[in-house]
């Protein structure tokens, strides 16, 4: 068989890619808080994505984002809410991510309006970036995927990736999600919520994304309806059904701040009793993880993290943690964590004390 010099160019990119983000798989895991949410509005500017005879998409979806980060923004006066655009402007596929990747965003969330040639379809869906197991996938991503034609040099920004051939495809097949497991949670939690608020729920989904592959936090597209269906089209553009859907949105994110924050012993700042503070505080230290396991680790492994400070081990149950630790304050060890994402992005801030890791907000009550 006879492999064309293109094919040749993807697989070699496919492996960059592959090795980049699965940088050390093992390291993975589910312990994150939301502190900082990256809201991305589809298109806008020269790219109105999907068009009817009374509306563009950019426009619905912009109102939407703006509303949700309100929302998040006047009940958590401590979580960052980031935008992507909040105007009528056209930004780039990788560009969003790169917005939420240098935010240090905890949770990414893309809005979209769907369309299509029949008038029949309706409902919402969310997707997570994954293989195209149907037809139906595949062409949601080649549609949304195909907006990078509108960038300038796009053949050359994206490598030789042509969202129009099924064969490109083959790249992000071989990439694995590192925040699959939390993506489809949070995918569940908002197509539950548009189910409960009476709209017809498509489910969640997976699709090769290019707006979700770079993200190195959970990320999902959400697709609001379909502006091609003269029902949906109504709500869509109505201030109460934008209104209904920036809600149905927030209280999925509600739900999952509450799921993450439970799942990671994540507490409020209240009195610990029995606690010398003089006594504790010289035994906590802040830690920026950078690997993870089931079996033990030869240090020499992550002498490219020694930069940054020394790699110490923690045994915790079953696991053995790695980590780069941090003197001083929570905000220095957050700083360390900005040092060290140039080089592994899914590393993330614990607490350590007498050889056992403790809740970070524990460690907040002991020092400073």
């Amino acid at each position: 068989m006879v492999i064309s010099k293109h094919r040749i160019k993807l697989i070699v990119v496919c492996l960059c890619v592959f090795f980049m983000l699965t940088n050390e798989s093992f390291s993975q895991s589910n312990n994150y808080k939301l502190e900082t949410i990256c809201i991305d509005a589809g298109h806008g500017g020269s790219v109105p994505g999907a068009v009817t005879k009374r509306v563009y998409e950019k426009d619905i979806v912009l109102d939407v984002a703006l509303r949700l980060g309100k929302l998040i923004e006047s009940k958590h006066k401590n979580i960052k809410v980031v935008y992507t655009r909040k105007k009528d402007a056209a930004v780039g596929l990788y560009e969003r991510a790169e917005i939420a990747n240098k935010s240090n965003a905890d949770l990414f969330i893309s809005i979209h309006a769907n369309s299509t040639k029949s008038n029949k379809a309706y409902g919402t869906e969310t997707f997570v970036f994954g293989l195209n197991k149907t037809k139906a996938n595949l062409k949601v991503a080649m549609k949304e995927n195909d907006v990078i034609k509108y960038e300038k040099d796009y053949d050359t920004k994206y490598q030789g990736f042509n969202p129009s051939k099924p064969e490109s495809y083959i790249m992000f097949n071989m990439v694995q999600n590192h925040h699959r497991e939390q993506s489809i949670e949070f995918a569940n939690y908002v197509e539950s919520e548009f189910k409960r608020s009476g709209r017809r729920s498509r489910g969640v989904q997976e699709a090769s994304l290019i707006v979700l592959i770079k993200a190195a936090m959970p990320a999902v597209l959400v697709e609001l309806g379909f502006i091609s269906n003269r029902k949906e089209e109504k709500l869509l553009m109505s201030s109460k059904g934008k209104r209904k859907l920036a809600n149905n949105l927030f209280q999925a994110f509600e739900k999952y701040k509450k799921k993450v924050e439970r799942k990671n012993n994540i507490v409020s700042k209240k009195p610990i009793e029995n606690i010398s503070k003089k006594k504790q505080s010289t035994d906590v230290h802040y830690g920026v993880q950078i690997a993870s396991g089931a079996n033990k680790l030869n240090l020499k492994r992550l002498n490219k993290f020694d930069k940054f400070g020394k790699v110490s081990e923690l045994k915790s149950g079953n696991k053995y943690r790695y980590y780069v630790k941090s003197v001083g304050s929570y905000a220095k060890a957050i700083s360390l964590q900005r040092k060290i994402r140039c080089v592994k992005k899914d590393c993330f801030v614990i607490a350590v004390s007498g050889g056992r890791r403790i809740p970070v907000s524990k460690a907040k009550l002991l020092i400073n």
